[in-house]
């Protein structure tokens, strides 16, 4: 889980589907919680953009219908009162637009309901009478209520089609809401995934570790011939037995003579299985479709909590930057620009923690390049932890510097390179000895 916000780069690399599958997932769990995250790189831009775009068709249609005729110029119309030249104006405006003459034809009726046309001739006498005999007071009361009533009808009429509008706006939005959740919904789903695969992941490495590979598996002697031979290691004598036995004059300390004695007996080198989830013991991004490629340290267990970081040149390059992405944790650590390849942190790394890393080129023309890429493995490392580092500090002190229990070490603890250079200088003292070539040889399977 990431302890902050995504990083401009990380973002940046999110929308270029670039990020290597580890990142991707620490990403996709972040933002499955934090709402300015998801909003800043899957969400937000759609929804305001169409929301916009559904706020500016209801200003249209709002100034749409300020071009229709006025509430006054209906009933003036549909009472007759306009003179000769508005009559012909507002006939040919009536003419084009059905909704104003939906509006005079609504008002008409309405008023002939009001008003109903009386029949020619002199009024019956009983009728006329009834007239004199109403009370003039029931009369304004009527009025009032039959010019309330139209009024009331005059405004319906004519905020009808806004209403109508309106209705379908708010419609329309609520689905790009449905429609936005889903997608949310569908991308926190993901997100959640990954964790899953994550914790699968560690529980298949954990029983792994339950099962010692063979290359720990302590072998019998192989000494058909019978024979035993010595080794020459820092200037003093390494005597191995024909029964296998080893007899090093004290050059090493008890507590390590079993693991000596399998390694020289085997010809193998045993080293722990973490170094398969660092993506085996390479050293360098495999991947042809990267520009260029990281040198070190790539899937190997280095020593140094302040390790130095290299990579090849890119011809186009001005500048590098190293991202580096704590595996467990999710904290993200990146360098300055700079214009060398190799680069050395600042800070001491977490000890016992793996680290993935990342170089972003910026190249002549502003853009900028990725390795490795999608398509790449991503290139982890991981930072010795304190307890293996005190034991080999003491191991070394204690056998004054033996070689072959050093190489037997480091090689343990996943310092390949260390293990490798150990190896040399046991060499260099003897030349013709077929076990150390076989112990090189088993640290490059």
């Amino acid at each position: 889980m990431l302890s902050g916000h995504l990083t401009d780069i990380a973002v940046e690399r999110y929308r270029q589907r670039v990020l290597p599958a580890g990142e991707l997932g620490d990403c996709l769990d972040h933002i499955a919680t934090c709402e300015a995250c998801y909003r800043l790189v899957a969400g937000g831009t759609m929804l305001d953009s169409r929301c916009r775009a559904v706020q500016m068709e209801l200003n249209a249609a709002m100034q749409a219908e300020l071009e229709h005729l006025s509430s006054q110029q209906v009933v003036d119309y549909a009472t007759d009162q306009l003179d000769e030249t508005d009559r012909v104006i507002l006939e040919t405006h009536l003419e084009e637009c059905p909704e104003c003459d939906a509006d005079v034809a609504d008002l008409r009726l309405f008023r002939a309901t009001l008003y109903p046309m009386r029949p020619r001739g002199p009024a019956p006498v009983q009728l006329e009478n009834r007239r004199r005999r109403w009370p003039t007071r029931y009369q304004i009361p009527l009025q009032i209520s039959a010019m309330t009533m139209l009024v009331v009808l005059i405004a319906w009429v004519t905020t009808s089609s806004l209403r109508s509008r309106t209705a379908e706006l708010e419609a329309q939005v609520a689905e790009l809401r449905k429609t936005n959740e889903e997608l949310g919904s569908e991308l926190r789903n993901q997100a959640n995934g990954v964790p899953d695969m994550s914790d699968r992941l560690s529980q298949l490495e954990r029983k792994m570790s339950d099962y010692p590979s063979p290359s720990h598996v302590e072998a019998q002697p192989d000494f058909a011939d019978g024979s035993a031979f010595t080794l020459s290691d820092g200037g003093r004598t390494l005597m191995v037995k024909s029964d296998g036995n080893v007899e090093a004059g004290g050059l090493i300390p008890e507590r390590y003579a079993g693991m000596v004695r399998t390694a020289l007996s085997s010809g193998r080198l045993g080293m722990p299985p973490a170094l398969l989830s660092l993506g085996g013991v390479q050293m360098r991004s495999a991947s042809k479709n990267d520009p260029f490629q990281l040198q070190a340290p790539v899937g190997i267990v280095v020593s140094s909590d302040r390790p130095r970081f290299g990579w090849t040149a890119h011809t186009q390059a001005e500048t590098y930057i190293v991202a580096l992405n704590d595996v467990a944790s999710g904290r993200e650590i990146e360098s300055e620009p700079v214009s060398s390849t190799t680069w050395v942190p600042e800070k001491p790394l977490e000890r016992g923690h793996t680290y993935s890393w990342t170089i972003v080129a910026t190249l002549k023309n502003g853009n900028r390049v990725y390795v490795p890429g999608s398509g790449s493995p991503p290139a982890k490392f991981k930072i010795l932890d304190k307890s293996a580092t005190t034991e080999l500090e003491r191991a070394k002190s204690e056998s004054t510097g033996s070689h072959t229990l050093m190489a037997i070490l480091y090689a343990r603890h996943g310092l390949v390179e260390n293990a490798k250079k150990e190896l040399k200088a046991l060499k260099a003292e003897n030349p013709k000895a077929q076990i150390i070539t076989r112990l090189q040889r088993s640290l490059k399977k």
